[in-house]
């Protein structure tokens, strides 16, 4: 039984999906699936909608999935044009997960 009944494929993105409009708590049993049935073999993107989200997700992944591989790319702490660079820990998360 699956637990996400239909996703809409776009037309001439072969691999590609979106899937919007899941209800809070359920994100991470739907990013699951998506990883484990529909892409076994590619990786799966997610965008949190805010930094605070980003770690309640990666908990629910850890809990749905403890096995899944899990990247976190976070946010800079700073404006675009700011006067101050970011933070040394949000630029060393984001460059661990982008080596």
């Amino acid at each position: 039984m699956s637990l996400i009944p239909t996703i809409g494929l776009p037309k001439g993105r072969a691999g590609q999906f979106i899937v919007d409009g899941v209800a809070d708590g359920y994100e991470a049993f739907a990013l699951v699936q998506a990883a484990l049935e529909i892409a076994p073999d590619k990786p799966v993107l997610f965008v949190a909608r805010d930094g605070q989200r980003l770690p309640a997700i990666i908990e629910a992944l850890s809990f749905a999935a403890p096995g899944l591989p899990v990247l976190e790319l976070p946010a800079w702490d700073c404006l675009p044009y700011d006067r101050v660079s970011p933070g040394s820990d949000a630029a060393a998360k984001r460059l661990d997960a982008l080596t």
